[in-house]
């Protein structure tokens, strides 16, 4: 301790020797052998959050991010304003109705967080209060819902609660007859599902190292926990949903690899799970059950999946039968079960659109394809007998909305859309894509919005946003807070780069393990088009991605610094192989298959080669703002922080590299409405400053 304290001593007399001082942490060289490589860490200590330094390193970052910050504050302040002021004073969401009840929402200007509500589905029926999450969250610095799961007999609420930001929740039971909330002291819980007799459930819970890999029956009247399932594989996590018909819970345990599903009655008291097809390598599939039949949404036979249908009594993919065959590069995203059709959601040229299918047949009977590129899903459809079903919608252009489509007619009614609380009017903006060559000659969808009246004819700022892992498509969405982007002449652009999900497993596989640098390379492409094609000039490029798009952030700002005005890496995965070799840490092993074992010599050297933070070299770089959360279990906010030193250190221009650790918050930002919008307020001030003046 003692050598700690004198350490820090010295390290502020030398810090504030400077008049206007970078902060950079000292350098404690750290050693690593691995695989032949020798790898040196100057600021692994970092990481120790007890290592008294780091609080005095972390202060001289508030005070150098404060002094950056200055400039935009009077445009923050400015922004979050008009964030602000496309809220309505009050907005109700769309009804659900669910065991003759009809569930809703209403988010109140001022409130945070959204009041629960109910009225029996009668006419003239009183609202109820099922729950207010502004109650809950009251004198915490984080709160977030996650669950929220009536009892079949409409007497008990089960929801969860997460209040640090590490995604740990505690389950909670409340009784909505008297008001009363029991705390079950079950922390570390997944998925929920309430057994047939309102009494019991089925649970799923965390490890110590964030794996979903356990499955309890629950008692809650007693608290009892019985064992149903253990995932002995540290690669699979396990979630639970129902069945179409509500007869049968699921229980799907998945890695980035395959799927393995097992189901069991809804109403067993001793029954265990059982297992629909065995594991196998790159096998995925997706069950659903109704009336003792099996769909299963597959990629046995094409990777771009088809949907099969079989009895229950014999589940076994040797009795699988193609009810609708794949169709290449067109890749069913998800499906859902009605008594005379199927629905399926599948990607067209990478957009979604919806298909209507025959259950006899599997003949595709109609197809609801959006005029602009739009985010399409299957929304409330509890009920298979419905004649109808539902699903939301929503593009840059457009806010979200919900419609009601008919079977028998094929009508299509909106039943619900958001409301702002001043006029909008898309005709104002406009939205088009372009096909970009890749170093290797793949086109990548680049998506594209701006303003109308934008003269296009010479250069203009350019947000370009990426992410590309997971498979995880970068669909569209729509935001106000855009808006105030787009109405000060910036270009906002998407590129839908390889390791997304946007054409299917091969778009992802394209992007992911050894084939890695192709992301990069895609996203470099879509950079070099909108310079080429001087859409804007480098000094007026923003470039942003968060998590494992902050890793796409640190590898581009290596490979061309000179082409970026502003980089924007949140929370950013960057010091990729110090994680990977660290097995202690949360989810490190489930992510061998998305990046590669780091014990496996050709693996350990491909990473290497691109890891953000062991490739930093002396440079003039971009502006920077990196953001860190303290909270955060996915990515350690050393990350961030370790980064930022080794990038200012070997930073040969003058531009500035600013750290934001939000310390109340976890990887997914604040739940608090307006504590978000302020955070995206002070990032979009910081922007446009950096690249309009």
């Amino acid at each position: 301790m003692k050598r700690y304290i004198l350490f820090g001593m010295l390290y502020t007399i030398f810090t504030f020797s400077f008049a206007d001082f970078i902060p950079i942490a000292v350098a404690k060289p750290d050693t690593l052998q691995h695989l032949g490589f020798e790898l040196v860490d100057n600021w692994a200590w970092l990481k120790n959050r007890d290592n008294p330094v780091l609080g005095n390193h972390l202060k001289l970052e508030d005070r150098y991010t404060a002094r950056n910050l200055k400039a935009s504050q009077k445009l923050s302040k400015q922004l979050y304003k008009e964030f602000v002021g496309w809220i309505p004073k009050q907005q109700t969401s769309a009804v659900r109705a669910e065991n003759n009840y009809l569930y809703f929402s209403k988010s109140c200007k001022n409130k945070p967080y959204p009041i629960h509500y109910r009225t029996k589905d009668s006419p003239g029926s009183k609202e109820e209060v099922v729950l207010d999450e502004n109650k809950l969250a009251k004198g915490k610095d984080y709160f977030a819902l996650g669950f929220f799961v009536i009892s079949p007999d409409s007497k008990l609420l089960a929801y969860s609660t997460d209040c640090s930001g590490d995604e740990t929740y505690t389950l909670h039971i409340k009784n909505l007859d008297n008001g009363k909330t029991q705390n079950s002291g079950i922390s570390e819980i997944g998925d929920f599902v309430w057994q047939s007799d309102s009494r019991h459930c089925f649970i799923t819970k965390q490890n110590e190292r964030l794996q979903t890999d356990s499955c309890y029956r629950l008692d809650t009247a007693t608290n009892e926990q019985t064992l149903l399932y253990k995932e002995q594989d540290s690669a699979y996590d396990i979630g639970l949903s129902l069945s179409c018909d509500n007869n049968y819970v699921i229980l799907l345990s998945s890695s980035k690899t395959c799927t393995e599903a097992h189901y069991i009655r809804r109403s067993s008291d001793s029954e265990g799970f059982v297992v629909l097809e065995q594991r196998r390598k790159d096998h995925h599939y997706y069950p659903d059950i109704l009336n003792e039949i099996l769909y299963i949404q597959t990629n046995l036979w094409h990777p771009d999946f088809s949907i099969i249908i079989c009895d229950l009594s014999h589940p076994e993919a040797a009795n699988w039968k193609q009810l609708i065959p794949a169709k290449e590069s067109m890749p069913i995203d998800g499906f859902a079960v009605f008594t005379d059709n199927l629905v399926l959601v599948r990607r067209i040229n990478g957009e979604k659109s919806i298909q209507v299918a025959s259950v006899e047949d599997g003949s595709i009977t109609d197809e609801i394809i959006p005029d602009n590129c739009s985010d399409l899903n299957l929304w409330f459809n509890p009920n298979p007998k419905a004649g109808s079903f539902t699903y939301s919608l929503e593009s840059e252009l457009m806010p979200y909305g919900i419609y009601r489509y008919s079977f028998h007619n094929k009508e299509i009614v909106q039943i619900y859309h958001s409301d702002l609380a001043k006029p909008y009017s898309a005709d104002l903006y406009s939205m088009k894509v372009v096909q970009v060559p890749s170093l290797d000659g793949t086109l990548i969808r680049l998506s594209i919005v701006f303003r109308k009246d934008l003269d296009l004819s010479k250069p203009q700022a350019v947000w370009l946003s990426g992410y590309g892992a997971y498979g995880d498509p970068n669909d569209p969405w729509f935001s106000t807070s855009r808006l105030s982007l787009l109405d000060r002449n910036i270009i906002f652009a998407t590129a839908h780069i390889r390791g997304g999900g946007e054409f299917g497993q091969y778009w992802y596989d394209a992007g992911r393990l050894q084939n890695k640098k192709n992301t990069f390379d895609d996203f470099v492409a879509c950079i070099d088009y909108l310079l080429d094609n001087k859409i804007c000039t480098a000094d007026k490029l923003i470039i942003e991605g968060g998590s494992a798009g902050g890793l796409l952030m640190g590898v581009v700002t290596n490979l061309v610094p000179e082409k970026i005005g502003l980089v924007i890496a949140d929370v950013p995965f960057v010091d990729m192989i110090s994680t990977m070799l660290d097995t202690e840490l949360p989810l490190t092993q489930q992510e061998y298959e998305e990046w590669g074992n780091p014990n496996f010599p050709n693996d350990f050297a491909y990473m290497l080669s691109y890891s953000p933070y062991e490739n930093v070299h002396r440079t003039s770089l971009p502006k920077m703002l990196i953001s860190a959360a303290w909270f955060d279990t996915r990515v350690g906010y050393w990350e961030a922080l370790k980064w930022t030193q080794k990038l200012r250190t070997n930073n040969l221009g003058s531009n500035p590299i600013v750290f934001r650790l939000l310390s109340s918050e976890g990887h997914t930002g604040s739940s608090n409405i307006y504590m978000g919008l302020k955070s995206i307020a002070i990032t979009y001030a910081y922007a446009i400053k950096a690249i309009m003046e």
